[in-house]
């Protein structure tokens, strides 16, 4: 007579559902009608019973409830909301005079703080005789919750098989809570909006070369609007394609140096040695990128006789410098041996990230920039020099300067 102590709710939003008619918790919580349902209860949409097992009345037997808890590991340590989230992910297309250049994805956070009540559940096998059920079924009903239900079991000079086993109801409590802020501050930077502001340099010389980012979209003619939606029960992250993590304390110089090893380190077979070199530009520059996370931590919590651990994902923010650079790696004697050097090179990465269907996009979809910037590069540079060296490499690096990270509950 298996009797469970310790308890691991499954707060998964898309749980296999006993049949294709019931509502998972997932659209449950998204529904925000007056007319919901005060709860979703498991038993009712997810088989707690083992096989040839039916379930007694669950609510005989509540054994507690938690609508908040406190995190051992924070500080300060104070209560916090029992709540579930997941994200919005919005498209957005990319505007230049009226015609679409490319698209870029920002998120929507969602938190809907919940309470759980837990319940005791009596199992047994549905073939018993109708006096055994009633024997069990008088029994479990006479046991107090808060009693350890061992030793009350043991007391009982019953020998019918049974399981007891922990189940709950979810109920949201208030509303849902949303962050706007990462479709507020990147959309806002094309329709002129964003609180915070950032910057676009034309030219190697970021002193006199700088463009608030917000005019020269203006400039321009960029625009974004909204092309798709849908829910995520993740928070959604940009690739790790060609990303460098930093720290806001790291001095600038860093920037360029991280640029250069990460074109060093992904440089193709019979392009590497030391023989190369690689030239860097800062191309924009996102002073107050929020950016989502998603950790997952489980908290002990008694209720009643029952240990709950309970699995909650904390949604998190953190507010990053974004920085935009391209860089060119190329042969170290290659300039030297040519009528051409730097400057045709400084001239072909700005003509190709500054390109609306580069800069338009790459903050938020990275990968369709790198194609479209080499493609554009290419293009520049047989128009100036008439050939394309091997090993001559363009590409663009996004490096986060990131701040700490923020629960968001």
């Amino acid at each position: 007579m298996p009797i469970q102590q310790s308890y691991r709710p499954d707060l998964s939003l898309t749980r296999t559902l006993i049949d294709m008619a019931k509502e998972q918790l997932w659209d449950y919580v998204r529904d925000q009608r007056p007319a919901r349902a005060p709860q979703w209860k498991e038993w009712e949409n997810v088989q707690i019973a083992q096989q040839g097992y039916e379930l007694f009345d669950v609510t005989a037997n509540p054994v507690g409830s938690v609508d908040n808890y406190v995190d051992p590991a924070a500080q300060p340590q104070q209560p916090t909301p029992v709540s579930l989230s997941w994200a919005t992910v919005e498209r957005y297309a990319v505007l230049r005079n009226g015609q679409r250049v490319g698209s870029f994805d920002v998120g929507i956070l969602h938190v809907q703080p919940i309470r759980l009540n837990i319940y005791a559940a009596l199992t047994y096998p549905a073939t018993l005789s109708a006096a055994d059920k009633t024997t069990l079924q008088n029994a479990f009903r006479a046991w107090d919750g808060r009693q350890d239900p061992v030793a009350y079991a043991a007391g009982l000079d019953v020998k019918i098989p049974f399981d007891v086993v922990c189940t709950y109801a979810l109920e949201p409590v208030g509303g849902v809570k949303t962050n706007t802020d990462q479709r507020d501050y990147l959309v806002g930077q094309y329709n002129g909006d964003a609180m915070q502001g950032g910057s676009i340099y034309t030219g190697a010389d970021e002193a006199t070369k700088r463009q608030d980012i917000k005019d020269y979209f203006h400039e321009q003619k960029l625009r974004a609007v909204l092309e798709a939606s849908y829910d995520s029960e993740t928070i959604p992250v940009q690739p790790p394609l060609n990303q460098v993590a930093l720290k806001k304390t790291d001095p600038p110089a860093a920037s360029p140096a991280a640029v250069a090893d990460l074109a060093n380190n992904q440089a193709t077979d019979g392009c590497r040695g030391a023989d190369f070199s690689v030239a860097t530009y800062k191309i924009a520059e996102l002073l107050a990128w929020p950016e989502f996370g998603l950790t997952i931590r489980v908290i002990p919590i008694k209720v009643g006789c029952i240990t709950l651990w309970l699995p909650l994902p904390i949604p998190q923010v953190r507010i990053d410098t974004l920085e935009l650079w391209a860089y060119v790696r190329y042969p170290a004697n290659l300039l030297a041996a040519a009528q051409y050097g730097v400057r045709e090179i400084e001239d072909c990465v700005f003509l190709a990230a500054l390109s609306a269907a580069v800069i338009g996009v790459a903050t938020g979809n990275l990968g369709a920039a790198i194609e479209t910037f080499q493609a554009v590069f290419e293009i520049e540079w047989e128009q100036r020099v008439g050939e394309v060296f091997e090993c001559f490499t363009p590409s663009l690096v996004l490096i986060t300067r990131a701040g700490d990270w923020i629960d968001l509950l």
